[in-house]
């Protein structure tokens, strides 16, 4: 589920995943698919209009080959916390401070688990409802305050989606806001983990035009 706009010049098979409002004053940090987060300060990158293609981040961060970026935090404070949804079902939640570190260091290594394929990373300011995907066409909505605050950035979690059918992965982990589900309560279990709710015809149809970017 991604979002497109026309104002900025992208290539071709070039798409905008995040847009972020910060100041100057903040840090970017940046997570990699190789479990790797990078930092720097925002005022380091170079200005740029909006119609510009941009800095190429795996020149400016240093990154392997195959590796690319996930997703991208921008904090002056380093609260709230990091949200991590893996293909196995299980989610996981980190303080964002745990990143936060006293020398100027580039490079974290282990800044999220790797005993499971990522599916999704998020930011959040405080608790709130997730709405965790699989890819059997079933959603699960649950409180971010019922998946346990861990010390260790690199936590495997704990599990909330039961993947009943062999091979079957859980794919997404959004907020509710940015899941916009028309019954948000209808796919809320009493307990977790669990499989999950069928998405209903008209949820179903709104995903795919998040993911085309159509608002209609």
């Amino acid at each position: 589920m991604r979002q497109t706009t026309s104002e900025h010049k992208l290539k071709d098979d070039d798409e905008v995943v995040q847009q972020i409002e910060t100041t100057n004053l903040s840090e970017l940090l940046f997570f990699s698919n190789r479990c790797i987060c990078y930092k720097m300060k925002t005022h380091e990158l170079p200005d740029g209009k909006v119609a510009a293609m941009g800095e190429y981040l795996p020149s400016m961060l240093g990154l392997d080959e195959g590796e690319r970026i996930l997703y991208t935090v921008a904090t002056t404070d380093y609260s709230g916390m990091m949200v991590f949804g893996f293909e196995n079902g299980k989610a996981a939640k980190v303080e964002l401070s745990n990143y936060a570190t006293k020398t100027n260091r580039k490079k974290l290594v282990g800044a999220y688990s790797d005993k499971a394929p990522i599916a999704s990373i998020r930011f959040i300011e405080s608790d709130c409802d997730l709405v965790a995907y699989s890819d059997t066409d079933r959603a699960i909505v649950v409180y971010s305050e019922k998946i346990a605050l861990k010390a260790t950035k690199n936590t495997q979690g704990v599990q909330i989606m039961t993947l009943r059918k062999k091979g079957s992965k859980m794919t997404e982990l959004l907020t509710a806001d940015e899941a916009n589900l028309s019954d948000k309560e209808r796919y809320r279990p009493k307990n977790i983990p669990a499989a999950g709710t069928a998405l209903s015809e008209k949820d179903m149809r709104r995903g795919q035009m998040t993911l085309f970017g159509d608002d209609n």
